[in-house]
């Protein structure tokens, strides 16, 4: 219920952590990611000021016309 309406509230329950990488040994919430419109990336470090590359995607939006 948290997650309605977002990403999340449908994948919530199968979100794994490891294939949603942030930077090396730290992944993604499933709170930071609920609304996957942006694009996720990979950043050099913790300072979250270098990134590294973005992730591909969204595979489907909660704000498109077609969700």
């Amino acid at each position: 219920p948290a997650y309605a309406g977002s990403c999340a509230g449908c994948h919530a329950k199968d979100y794994v952590p490891a294939k949603h990488p942030k930077f090396k040994g730290q992944s993604y919430t499933v709170g930071e990611l609920a609304n996957c419109t942006g694009a996720c990336h990979v950043y050099s470090d913790a300072t979250l000021t270098t990134v590294l590359r973005s992730q591909p995607g969204p595979q489907h939006r909660v704000v498109d016309a077609k969700f």
